[in-house]
């Protein structure tokens, strides 16, 4: 094998390698590999638009200064490489008056010879490759083979990317649908005048903050996110002579209030992309105890961001006024979950839930009334 077919498979392993990696990358491997293989000055990619046939730089090595990103040489050079969908080459640029004058860029970086490579994958023209010399060449057969070796892994490369940009664009898009309509859910309850207003986004926040610290990664947070937002979903499905009664509740109707829980779930499961957020509007009125509903479960057979959310929940709610009674004073509502401890609460999270709260080093303000909530809480190191 020559050392030109070695290097390519060099080439081609290393786009494989990044196969999921984004478009600039690929490009920038597919650069550092055709200089170092076909000795040219300078090179570059651009992208093409198969509608429009607009092109766009992506990105460049061996030029002396950015300002040929955007140099005008492009519109000229390799536009003409996308109308003609082939090679073109000019042994001598300064013959081309009209390009040459036009792009100050093109002068100031002395090339003198260009050759434009058109980038195909499945037959469709996905962008061009631009090489540059600052002297006369005259490339023998070999070269030309080894140059349209790269240009055909290039086009595949380049494409692959293309298409990944494009999911993670529409996957981006379709996460940002179903926030927006969580968040539409969310302000709906409110709007029916069973939670206090705010309610929901504070206890999101809270959570979010306390799941953090917690330990909970990244990935996970955006479920626990989405969860705290629709904790309470299924009131939608209580009645209103239920929801809105301003006095106590009978057994009957407290019978129907403690199914929202399972009409949460009925609604959110069936939908993919939330089913993992489920747990916390489904279990978030589990007691440690095992007295609480929908399931009875008790201990840590509780989800620990379900348990996590609890006490959130309980912190927000007896703070609030409510139409049956006043909100509680901070102090008391601290009082009230460090005593709940083992009873309702997982006895660890509610002590280091009212620890933060009452550490003023660590606290941050929330949004409603001067409540707070922790930004860090170094001192505690262990996690549940």
């Amino acid at each position: 094998m020559s050392r030109h077919n070695c290097a390519l498979c060099d080439l081609s392993t290393e786009l494989a390698l990044g196969a999921n990696a984004d478009l600039h990358r690929t490009v920038n491997v597919i650069l550092v590999h055709a200089l170092r293989l076909l000795g040219v000055h300078a090179a570059d990619v651009l992208i093409c638009d198969g509608g429009t046939q607009a092109i766009k730089y992506v990105g460049g090595l061996g030029f002396k200064a950015p300002a040929f990103e955007s140099s005008s040489a492009h519109a000229a050079l390799a536009s003409q490489v996308v109308r003609e969908g082939q090679i073109v080459r000019y042994a001598d640029l300064r013959r081309l008056n009209n390009v040459w004058a036009s792009s100050r860029e093109l002068m100031a970086e002395g090339f003198v010879a260009y050759l434009g490579v058109p980038l195909v994958a499945s037959g469709k023209l996905v962008g061009v490759l631009e090489f540059f010399q600052r002297e006369s060449f005259n490339p023998n057969g070999e070269w030309s083979n080894v140059m349209a070796d790269i240009a055909e892994r290039a086009g595949n490369a380049v494409s692959n990317a293309l298409v990944l940009r494009q999911l993670h664009l529409t996957s981006n898009q379709l996460t940002g649908a179903y926030d927006a309509l969580i968040d539409g859910w969310a302000l709906a309850l409110e709007l029916r005048d069973f939670e206090p207003q705010g309610h929901a986004k504070r206890v999101t926040e809270m959570t979010m903050e306390f799941a953090h610290i917690m330990g909970v990664g990244a990935a996970d947070l955006v479920n626990v996110r989405r969860g705290a937002m629709l904790h309470d979903v299924g009131k939608m499905g209580v009645p209103d002579s239920v929801l809105l009664k301003n006095d106590t509740l009978t057994d009957a109707e407290w019978e129907i209030m403690r199914r929202h829980p399972v009409i949460a779930y009925e609604q959110l499961s069936k939908i993919e992309a939330l089913q993992p957020a489920v747990v916390i509007p489904y279990l978030h009125h589990e007691k440690w105890d095992g007295t609480g509903y929908p399931c009875k479960l008790a201990g840590e057979q509780i989800p620990f961001v379900a348990r996590l959310f609890a006490v959130v929940d309980v912190w927000d709610s007896l703070l609030s006024d409510r139409p049956y009674r006043k909100g509680w004073p901070p102090d008391r509502v601290r009082g009230y979950i460090r005593e709940q401890g083992g009873k309702h609460f997982d006895p660890k999270l509610a002590d280091i839930f009212v620890r933060l709260l009452e550490n003023d080093e660590t606290l941050r303000k929330n949004s409603m009334n001067g409540r707070t909530m922790p930004r860090a809480y170094d001192e505690i190191s262990f996690r549940v």
